[in-house]
């Protein structure tokens, strides 16, 4: 307003001012002018001054990385703040650079394309990978834009969020869901999704092909209601109801029909889910048709046992691991359930006395300790002074799911007659002064008794000494109370004298026999074994040639003329070979027992590494463990270098090995264990398998001791000589070592041992 004014003054008519003033007016005009505009620029200077500082700080405390480019993409600003808390670079490090310079080389062409767009269209954005200064690259969303500075050149600016995490969250979304599609389908039980809306089955898994018998095509894109797989409509109302009642339902139990028709009884559980923002249904039906079954037949077993047990006419007790009773099949004359049950075996009013107290108590503890039948005889003495005996067994009769015995059973039978007519033989029999044969009775320091074979076989004169060659196995009676035997010569002929222990008597009885003829037989039976085991061995020798010839002959006809045969015959060719190859392997297993039993063997040892030939076998039979669905464990030492004949242990390991995975049946647990102890080592292979009784046990590594298994119920592999485990004692016998068996009985598994000894040279 002030310039205009002064404009006013200098072009209006002042002929009425003079010159010189007139001029003065002109100056101070000029000068206003001049003093304005300094002003103003001075203003304006200001204000951009201080619009920088405010760019300036926004951008420094921005968490984003800003950055302004010119056209060949070098850098000429960027916050710097940012830079070094994201990135780490400074400022020497940045400026004046290329931005592709920190750009991933996979995103460096995608990088260009973007820069090239922002500055054509005048924007762009995209997600890439920056490298920070450590070398690490970070992700990050990139916002381009152009535009014209002061200079009037084209610039960009260039703003990047890190989203690292967000990369992470998503990859981790990734993962889970190949994850869990991974264990959708890879799951043994039947699983489904369903979506909700309308019922429509979007997937199955191989879980379901098996379990009932339906493809893909049979189920999905169809609504579950259509399918009929749900025997009862209304166990599918109520299943669903529930489902959007709680979200999630588990183990309702339920019928299923598969594509064959069957029922099948299941446990379903059922849970909501989410995908593509639609609400799904994923449910998992777990089979327990087989288990209900053997639930059912678990019933009637026990209630033929309860029938067996309350029927029989011995007297049954059931007591727990401290001896307290809890069942009974019925009650003694005089006794109610109140004096019985929940009362302590132990209690002196179910005995006539503490010393049979000690004998029960006893043989409870043994059965408890070795998982074996164990027993006892007992003796009451009646009003009228009469005895009745009584015989007990005390057996294992439950363990809990750590495999500990927990109850026991005693089944108590009154022997009385049977002892009655045991002493009227005894009385009868054990002194007759007839018999034929020397007879016995001594006590600690003499003969108490000889009959007239005995006196005229042996001709005593001083009744006070034992015969020397009876003396050392008398007193081992004596101690031990053990049945002893000991052989003597008399003019020619061999007599075996058997020393019997008399219960609760101080003194044995000696029952002498000639076995001159068994002796005779006996060695001749050597002779019959030696010539059996070399007929044995030169048969299999013999057996060989024709069985090559078979074998040969099959092979080729199954190589060269395949096309020739129907598949029948096909079939019968291969049948024929796999039989070549079952009796190549008896034969083998024939022609090493038979040189195991002639001594032909010649032991050559070297140091080798147990625990690598222990983790090569195992590794070998991995087909077979995983055909049969075991669970194997092993816990080996590192190394054990010791001395060994590495192809023979290589038989002893796969025979005891196979042996654990053939004979226990499918999903069992095989456990492979190795000990250091003093000088040996003791390595040890456990099963849950089949197990063995007391009878199979003594026989199991006899010659041609094979179990037999077959049509006994068991799901088991059946194949065998029965010479794998009598070869295999041979052997670690001959490295100096020992093999044996550990079993609690039938089904109760079973641990096999073999130790050798430690040597370091």
């Amino acid at each position: 307003m002030i310039i205009f004014a002064i404009v006013d003054l200098i072009f209006l008519d002042h002929s009425y001012i003079s010159h010189e003033i007139h001029q003065i007016i002109i100056r101070i005009a000029i000068f206003s002018i001049i003093i304005t505009l300094v002003v103003v620029l001075q203003y304006v200077s200001t204000q951009r001054i201080k619009s920088e500082e405010k760019y300036r700080l926004i951008t420094e405390n921005a968490n984003d990385l800003i950055s302004v480019i010119n056209e060949k993409f070098e850098i000429e600003f960027y916050n710097e703040i940012a830079y070094q808390k994201l990135l780490g670079y400074s400022s020497s490090e940045t400026i004046g650079k290329s931005l592709l310079d920190f750009i991933n080389p996979q995103d460096l062409d995608r990088v260009v394309n973007l820069l090239k767009l922002c500055f054509k269209i005048g924007k762009a954005e995209d997600e890439i990978r920056v490298k920070g200064k450590s070398g690490e690259y970070y992700w990050f969303e990139v916002n381009g834009k152009s535009f014209i500075d002061t200079d009037a050149k084209k610039k960009g600016i260039i703003v990047a969020r890190n989203i690292d995490e967000k990369k992470k969250a998503e990859q981790n979304l990734r993962d889970s869901e190949e994850k869990f599609a991974k264990v959708f389908h890879a799951s043994p039980n039947i699983l489904a999704i369903t979506r909700m809306q309308d019922g429509i089955v979007i997937d199955i898994n191989e879980g379901f092909t098996h379990g009932l018998g339906y493809n893909r095509g049979d189920i999905v894109g169809i609504k579950t209601f259509d399918l009929g797989i749900w025997v009862s409509e209304i166990s599918r109302v109520n299943f669903v109801r529930a489902i959007r009642e709680q979200e999630e339902v588990l183990e309702f139990e339920t019928q299923f029909k598969a594509k064959s028709g069957e029922i099948r009884i299941v446990l379903i559980s059922g849970a909501r889910i989410t995908l593509n923002d639609e609400p799904h249904l994923i449910t998992i039906a777990i089979d327990i048709t087989d288990l209900k079954k053997a639930e059912r037949k678990l019933r009637d077993s026990e209630e033929k046992f309860r029938t067996a047990v309350k029927n029989s006419p011995d007297y049954i007790i059931f007591i727990n691991r401290e001896g307290t009773i809890f069942e009974v099949n019925r009650l003694e004359k005089g006794f109610t359930r109140e004096m019985v049950f929940g009362q302590s075996l132990f209690n002196e009013l179910f005995f006539e006395n503490k010393n049979q107290i000690k004998v029960v108590r006893k043989a409870v503890n043994d059965s408890i300790q070795s998982g074996e039948t164990t027993g006892y005889e007992t003796t009451q003495i009646a009003p009228d002074g009469s005895y009745s005996f009584y015989e007990t067994k005390v057996s294992p009769f439950e363990y809990d799911d750590e495999d500990r015995l927990i109850s026991l059973q005693l089944t108590i039978r009154e022997i009385t007659e049977r002892k009655a007519r045991e002493k009227e033989i005894l009385d009868m029999a054990l002194f007759p002064s007839e018999d034929p044969y020397p007879i016995l009775r001594v006590n600690r320091t003499g003969i108490i008794y000889i009959n007239d074979a005995g006196q005229k076989l042996l001709n005593l004169i001083d009744y006070s000494q034992i015969p020397n060659f009876l003396q050392e196995n008398v007193k081992i009676t004596f101690k031990s109370n053990q049945i002893m035997e000991s052989e003597a010569e008399f003019d020619g002929r061999t007599y075996s004298f058997t020393i019997r222990p008399v219960k609760d008597q101080n003194y044995v009885n000696i029952y002498g026999m000639d076995i001159t003829e068994r002796k005779h037989i006996e060695e001749n039976l050597k002779e019959v074994n030696k010539l059996k085991s070399e007929f044995l061995r030169r048969a299999s020798h013999e057996l060989k040639t024709p069985l090559i010839s078979i074998k040969g002959f099959s092979n080729l006809l199954l190589t060269l003329h395949s096309e020739e045969f129907n598949s029948d015959a096909k079939a019968k060719l291969v049948e024929i070979n796999h039989g070549c190859e079952r009796l190549e392997d008896i034969i083998k297993s024939l022609i090493e027992s038979s040189r195991l039993e002639s001594s032909e063997i010649k032991l050559q040892t070297s140091m080798e590494d147990l625990a690598f030939l222990i983790r090569f076998c195992l590794n070998e039979l991995q087909p077979f463990i995983k055909s049969r669905n075991h669970m194997v464990t092993a816990n080996i030492e590192e190394k054990i270098i010791t001395r060994f004949n590495k192809e023979q242990m290589y038989e002893v390991i796969s025979n005891l090995l196979s042996n654990a995975v053939k004979y226990t049946p499918p999903y069992g647990e095989v456990k492979i264990k190795t000990e250091l102890n003093n000088n040996e080592v003791i390595v040890k292979i456990r099963d849950n398998g089949i197990g063995f009784t007391q009878n199979e046990k003594e026989k199991v590594f006899q010659q041609f001791g094979k179990i037999e298994r077959y049509g006994q119920g068991f799901d088991l592999e059946t194949g065998g000589s029965g010479l794998g485990l009598y070869i295999s004692k041979k052997i670690v016998e001959s490295h100096g070592g020992k093999i044996w068996l550990e079993s609690k009985g039938r089904s109760r598994g079973s641990t096999f041992y073999f130790s050798l000894p430690l040597i370091e040279k």
